[in-house]
């Protein structure tokens, strides 16, 4: 059994955590001194009574001194529950309890429960003494509450609950107590401690007054940090944002940071930027646009220049067929000039710069200038590209276009060389000549493989099978063997089976090799199909032919599921047209479906719109009465609009009206469809006496054209 020897508490008055000093001898069952050696030691803090709950429980290890003698500091130990310092000593009686195994283990054994009587007590008088407790204030653990009398919601070292009166909450109010002078206010510092353990100001926020006037008071706020000088300046050197009355003025780069996505739940007004489409977009209440507007650019910006990659760029036209092409004037002011000739010709540089000059000066010799006799004269250019003129002949080498033949009508030839001559029609030619002294006055032109012209009989050139025949039939078809050559044969006999040959009216088919035959033309019954009318038209439908009737005048043969039928068209676009009618007394607001459409993606629709209103009141007040018209589903479209799709009035005995129209084009990539919406209404500014008669009527009419 081993016994306590002595104890003694003293208040301890160190840095948190606080606690109490303790000392004791152990000694062992037959009390001997148990020395040098580890044991255990378990405290427990009591409340109320010896046999209390425990608030606080925690173990030690001491190790005996050579005279059995331990010492610990109660409230340092390895804690098991509990939380020393928030123990309530004013609030009830504690106990001391200590058990030890002098074996070192935790097989203890409890040797004495004392009670607390004066030091311990010392810890509440020291935070009991700090301030003063009331409905408004609170010390609780080190932390200071105002306007919070509950210190389980205390989480912060110093907590303000703000007060609200009903019209304007107030929290901290840092308070500057003259009105002239300079319009800065008191700051709000916030400060650390810099590498010298020194307190530093590393960042405030200042009130400023615009206007101290009493009751149009205008204030505002501006935000500093440290820039790394040192010193705070007097000049807002270090001042990074400003918030006034009117505008919000950031004197730094301003950074939103990058999103791959779009934020969800956007509101009206968010921005993010986009790293992906390198964009500042804003939501404008339904969709992201861009901060610059219109959709992503197709530039790229690289230092003070910007280019495209592909695609080509149009000026006044939306389908550009070159790299770039301008639909109106364009204006270079390279191709300005300041020379006494009006006209000039634009010449162009090895690089590819456009300028301008006189006609000839950038012409070297021979110049298109000339004193020729002719007056007329043939451009020429030399292997450099230089243009010259001269007369008609002199630039040609020998022969001549110049003649003395016989013949009027001369043939132009070339040289290997591009030498121009003339010759009489059969001279340049080889042999064999187009001259002929053959008894057939029809000649056929042959080349030979050398490219020389020559004539023959139709048939001589020709080899076997000649086209020249003994057959019986007047009437020949024409073959052409593998080689090329021509000749003839009945019409049946380079047919391949089945044979062109039949009785009766016959169609001709061709089968998948391109073989030609014929075949009796089908039969319905005991007919061939046959109209009653002129201008009807047959089909077979599988079973039986079908007559299509005479269409009017604009109308479109098309085939539907595979079956033909007349439309209405007119220039490419079908036509609908439609009414809507209201009529009623008390309804305020009257909201109906006029029609519906489909699209196709890239197709385009008109809407043509008619509104009429009136009302029934002759006399009395007049309601103020309106139709309007409203399309869905046009997010993304490309619309043009004209005229408008609503109509009021509010005067006695009068009629509204009103008419537009608007081209959407689908621009959806998929089919969409569209709803147009009809909306009535009648709203009083008075009751008058004729309110429950005044009879409301709206009508709409509209054609829709589905181009």
């Amino acid at each position: 059994m081993p016994i306590l020897f002595a104890l003694s508490t003293l208040l301890g008055h160190s840095q948190t955590p606080e606690s109490m000093n303790y000392q004791a001898v152990i000694r062992d069952g037959s009390g001997n001194v148990v020395a040098s050696q580890p044991v255990s030691l378990r405290i427990k803090i009591l409340q109320g009574s010896v046999s209390g709950s425990s608030v606080y429980i925690e173990t030690f290890t001491p190790t005996t001194n050579a005279y059995g003698s331990i010492a610990i500091q109660i409230g340092t130990g390895t804690v098991i529950t509990g939380t020393f310092n928030t123990i309530d000593w004013g609030g009830n009686t504690h106990f001391v309890e200590t058990a030890v195994d002098i074996s070192g283990g935790t097989n203890y054994t409890v040797i004495s429960t004392t009670q607390f009587v004066s030091v311990p007590y010392a810890l509440h008088a020291k935070s009991s003494d700090a301030w003063s407790t009331n409905s408004n204030l609170n010390f609780t653990n080190n932390k200071v509450s105002v306007g919070n009398t509950s210190s389980s919601n205390q989480t912060y070292p110093l907590s303000v609950v703000s007060l609200h009166d009903g019209i304007t909450s107030r929290g901290i109010d840092v308070l500057r107590t003259d009105n002239s002078g300079s319009n800065i206010g008191v700051p709000m510092s916030f400060s650390m401690l810099n590498s010298n353990n020194q307190p530093f100001e590393f960042g405030k926020v200042l009130g400023r007054t615009e206007s101290n006037t009493a009751g149009s008071e205008v204030g505002g706020l501006s935000f500093h940090v440290a820039d790394g000088t040192g010193t705070w300046g007097q000049a807002y050197e270090q001042e990074r944002m400003r918030i006034d009355n009117g505008r919000i003025t950031a004197k730094v780069p301003f950074r939103l940071e990058p999103l791959s996505s779009a934020p969800s739940s956007p509101s009206e007004g968010d921005m993010y930027y986009d790293n992906v489409a390198n964009q500042v977009k804003v939501y404008n209440g339904s969709s992201w646009d861009n901060l610059a507007g219109g959709s992503s650019s197709p530039w790229t910006e690289s230092g003070s220049n910007i280019y495209i990659s592909s695609g080509n760029v149009g000026i006044g036209t939306s389908s550009p067929a070159v790299k770039l092409e301008v639909s109106g004037q364009a204006r270079f002011s390279s191709l300005t000039h300041s020379g006494t000739s009006t006209n000039r010709i634009v010449t162009a540089t090895s690089v590819g710069d456009v300028g301008t000059g006189t006609v000839y000066s950038p012409l070297s010799s021979p110049s298109l200038s000339h004193t020729g006799t002719s007056t007329n004269r043939i451009v020429m250019a030399t292997s450099d590209g230089d243009l010259g003129t001269g007369s008609v002949y002199s630039p040609l080498s020998s022969p001549s276009l110049s003649h003395t033949g016989t013949s009027t009508n001369r043939i132009v030839m070339a040289t290997s060389d591009g030498d121009l001559g003339t010759g009489s029609v059969y001279s340049p030619l080889s042999s064999p000549s187009l001259s002929h002294t053959g008894t057939t006055t029809n000649r056929i032109v042959t080349a030979t493989s050398d490219g020389d012209l020559g004539t023959g009989s139709v048939y001589s050139p020709l080899s076997s099978p000649s086209l020249s025949h003994s057959g019986t039939t007047t009437n020949r078809i024409v073959t052409a063997t593998s080689d090329g050559d021509l000749g003839t044969g009945s019409i049946n006999s380079p047919i391949s089976s089945p044979s062109l040959a039949g009785t009766g009216d016959r169609m001709v088919v061709a089968n998948a090799n391109g073989d030609l035959s014929t075949q009796a033309i089908p039969i319905v019954g005991s007919s061939n199909p046959n109209g009653s009318n002129t201008g009807d038209m047959m089909y077979w439908d599988g079973s039986s032919w079908q007559t299509i009737g005479v269409g009017t005048e604009g109308q479109t043969l098309k085939i539907v599921n595979g079956l033909p039928s007349w439309t209405n068209s007119s220039q490419g676009f079908s036509v609908r047209t439609g009414t809507a009618n209201y009529s009623g007394y008390d309804a305020p607001t009257y909201d109906m479906n006029i029609d519906t459409i489909y699209l196709l993606s890239g197709q385009w629709v008109e809407f043509e719109i008619d509104i009429s209103i009136s009302h029934g009141n002759t006399a009395g007040s007049a309601p103020t009465i309106g139709a309007s018209v409203g399309i869905t589903n046009t997010t993304g479209d490309e619309i043009i609009s004209s005229g408008s799709f609503s109509a009021t009035q509010n005067a006695l005995g009068y009629t509204g009206t009103s008419n537009g129209n608007r081209f959407i084009k689908n621009n959806s990539g998929s089919t969409k469809m569209y709803i147009i919406t009809g909306s009535s209404y009648t709203s009083f500014t008075t009751n008058g006496s004729y309110y429950p008669y005044a009879n409301r009527n709206a009508s709409w009419s509209y054609m829709i054209k589905k181009y």
